[in-house]
């Protein structure tokens, strides 16, 4: 940072070095909401959850969810940073919430035969006739058309894949999304501080 404030003194004009510092600011600014996180308390009003979830609201959120066993921390981490910078708890920001995974979903009864064992087999021959055929580019698509920049994607790709139940990746997962929400943080779009702002009184 010293560096940075002697080339700007020597060169008032060298935008890079001036970038930099703004950069350095921002992550000295996560680095302290960070110690802060859970200094504040939740708030539960029943008011805003009655409003949220009745019929003369004009507003229906939905918040669907992806990624199966070990995978399923990085939404878990997104959630509860939702849930600190609003709140509120998730259930009073969201009227639906779903999930989207197909390797989530053999946890779950099978609605068309309940009573049939849930081995991978099974629902393998099975999926097809319960899920949609759409390819991920079009939905996206789609959805920013319907609902402009109120619709909000956020994805993480790994190198190699993470097996369901490998649990010794949970701490690189973690690490992996808190640098994600620092770079959203950073950045001047930040679809989290968008979420939250939308659902401030």
């Amino acid at each position: 940072m010293i560096c940075n404030s002697e080339a700007l003194y020597l060169d008032l004009g060298n935008n890079s070095a001036d970038k930099y510092r703004e950069f350095i600011k921002k992550l000295n600014n996560i680095v302290e909401h960070r110690n802060d996180r859970y200094k504040k308390e939740l708030i539960y009003e029943t008011d805003y959850l009655k409003n949220s979830h009745s019929n003369n609201c004009p507003v229906y959120n939905i918040l669907s969810i992806d990624g199966g066993g070990t995978r399923g921390v990085l939404p878990a981490l997104w959630l509860r940073k939702i849930k600190y910078r609003t709140h509120r708890p998730i259930s009073h920001l969201f009227n639906m919430i779903a999930r989207t995974s197909t390797g989530t979903g053999r946890y779950l009864t099978n609605p068309s035969n309940p009573d049939q064992s849930r081995n991978l087999l099974f629902w393998a021959q099975n999926l097809p006739r319960l899920m949609l055929s759409a390819q991920e580019g079009n939905t996206d698509h789609e959805m920013y058309n319907q609902l402009n920049n109120r619709y909000q994607r956020w994805q993480v790709f790994f190198e190699k894949p993470i097996k369901l139940d490998e649990h010794e990746s949970i701490p690189y997962l973690l690490e992996l999304g808190y640098q994600y929400i620092e770079e959203l943080d950073c950045s001047d779009e930040n679809p989290i501080n968008a979420l939250v702002e939308s659902f401030d009184p």
